[in-house]
Parts: C-alpha cells; sequence; structure tokens
C-alpha cells in the first residue's frame, strides 16, 4: 500500500472487508486507532487513539458508542457528501451487525478523500472552488468560445488562458 493511502485514511473496500474478516478482529482493532487518529487530525478533535481502542476492547458496548461518535464526526468533517441519517445508520450496524458499520464508515472515509491516485482539483477549506478561480475558468471559457467562433486566434488564446490562470 502507498504511503499516499495511508497518509489520508484511504483503504480499498474489497481489501477492508477481507482484512476485518479473516484477521478474526484484530485488523478491527488497528482500524479503530487508525480511523479515530485520522478523524483527530480532519476535525481538530482530541480523542486519545489509544484510549478509544482500549475502551472499545475492554468497555462492554463502548464500540457502540465510538461507531456513532465517528460517525457524527465524519459528518461533520465530511461536508460533499451529506446524509443526514449516516449516524443513525451506523448506530443501528454497529449494534447489529458491526462489520457492516465499519465497511460503511470506511466507504464514507474513502469518499471523502477520494481515490490516491485522482488528479487533484483545486478546492477551498468548504469543498468549492475559491471565487477568484472560478471566474478565471468562466473567463477562459469566453474565450474559448470567441477562438471557436473564430474571433481571436490560438495565439491570443493561449497567452490570455496563461494570464488568467496564472500558468
Amino acid at each position: 500500500m502507498s504511503d499516499i493511502r495511508k497518509a489520508n485514511g484511504y483503504t480499498e473496500i474489497l481489501t477492508h472487508v477481507l482484512l476485518l474478516v479473516f484477521t478474526f478482529g484484530i485488523y478491527h482493532l488497528y482500524w479503530i486507532y487508525k480511523t479515530t487518529q485520522f478523524l483527530n487530525e480532519r476535525s481538530g478533535n482530541k480523542r486519545n487513539e489509544t484510549a478509544e481502542l482500549l475502551l472499545s476492547m475492554f468497555i462492554p458496548f463502548y464500540i457502540i458508542y465510538w461507531y456513532y461518535k465517528t460517525a457524527e464526526i465524519l459528518d461533520s468533517v465530511d461536508t460533499a457528501h451529506p446524509n443526514k441519517d449516516f449516524k443513525t445508520l451506523i448506530l443501528i450496524f454497529a449494534i447489529v451487525v458491526a462489520v457492516v458499520a465499519a465497511i460503511m464508515i470506511q466507504d464514507r472515509i474513502n469518499k471523502m478523500v477520494g481515490e490516491p491516485n485522482a488528479p487533484v482539483q483545486p478546492q477551498a477549506a468548504g469543498g468549492v472552488m475559491p471565487e477568484y478561480e472560478q471566474s478565471a475558468i468562466d473567463e477562459v471559457k469566453k474565450y474559448k468560445e470567441l477562438l471557436d467562433m473564430g474571433a481571436i486566434t490560438q495565439e491570443e488564446f493561449d497567452a490570455k488562458k496563461k494570464e488568467l490562470l496564472n500558468i
């Protein structure tokens, strides 16, 4: 697994499911620790990863609370994929089949961080492109239309595009 995948929380779902099933819960404990750490970095929360892991291991039913709290934090961090029922679904699956809750949380993290090898799109903190960048893109589109109509030359278009996009 590449360093990028480890750093941004991405784990392929098939790999995640196989590790959850075939390690008899050992990977699940590791995943709780790493997920808590990942969400702390993203949200600014100060949940102690080791304490969360130990509480999940030794306090009956704490794991259900951990899943709920993790889904709540994930909801607050991942504004690009809003789901008002996510916490409730995670709570239900944590009670009935915790493996499904783990898969749903990992899938949400994967959607949030995106495919590790996908091209990165410029975004502001809120997941929206900054206004000045959007206006520059709109201007390039206008000049592209002028180029397509034959009103300007390719060289003029290229020069204006470089100027607008600061290339």
